[in-house]
């Protein structure tokens, strides 16, 4: 898992300690206005991300960033029961006993509980070192200072003081993230909206703080804000 992540943020480090690198597919000749329920899997987490936290933070935030405005959110486990309603069985049992069986229904059943299935999958999830260039910044202050007259009378100012700090160069810790969103049309079976989306922020000073977490919510919440305009902007 390190070695992933430090291949990921040599790359990043060419392009400054904030960094974000996105590739996106999306079918134009796809009618987004028909979209009237979409369905969330649970995000799949890579084995090697798991430490019986990281998949627990993953699991919360991602839930708490799903927003679809207008469109009605069918919980995967309604779409299995309503399929279980239709035909009379259990297809979790089904799937224990014939596997492609209960497949088979799934697939060709799902169109009729929802439009759309995103999926998701967190390749990267963790903390890494990247090296970040020496850099100087100034700061100003007001500088109090009493005065005191030749008649005894005394007055305070301020005269602004510009102040000099230099951070130097070295390695640093960095929060990443690493996760890719596919977006299915139920009806045909097609995608219609890909998305890979890295990110990774450097902790430079001392009031910087980002983790994993913090950068994984800004791709999850960027992806549903981003899928929810093209939902309303073809309405």
């Amino acid at each position: 898992m390190r070695k992933i992540i430090l291949v990921v943020l040599m790359l990043i480090s060419l392009c400054g300690v904030c960094s974000a690198e996105k590739q996106e597919w999306i079918d134009k000749s796809y009618d987004f206005s028909k979209v009237k329920r979409v369905t969330v899997l649970d995000p799949i987490i890579a084995d090697n991300i798991k430490n019986g936290i990281a998949e627990r933070e993953i699991a919360e935030i991602f839930k708490s960033k799903i927003k679809l405005s207008d469109i009605k959110i069918v919980e995967p486990a309604i779409v299995i029961l309503s399929m279980n309603a239709e035909f009379g069985i259990d297809l979790l049992e089904l799937n224990k006993t014939n596997p492609q069986e209960a497949r088979k229904i799934i697939d060709e059943n799902t169109y009729k509980y929802t439009d759309i299935l995103i999926k998701s999958e967190v390749g990267i999830y963790g903390m890494g070192t990247t090296y970040s260039n020496g850099f100087s910044y100034n700061t100003t202050y007001n500088q109090t200072s009493q005065v005191i007259g030749s008649n005894g009378l005394s007055g305070t100012i301020q005269t602004p003081i510009t102040q000099t700090h230099t951070v130097g160069g070295g390695n640093v810790d960095t929060a990443c993230a690493s996760v890719s969103f596919k977006a299915t049309d139920t009806r045909t079976g097609k995608d219609i909206f890909l998305r890979i989306d890295n990110r990774a922020k450097a902790n430079i000073t001392r009031l910087d703080n980002t983790v994993p977490k913090d950068v994984f919510g800004r791709i999850v919440s960027s992806f549903f804000n981003d899928f929810n305009g093209k939902l309303r902007t073809d309405i």
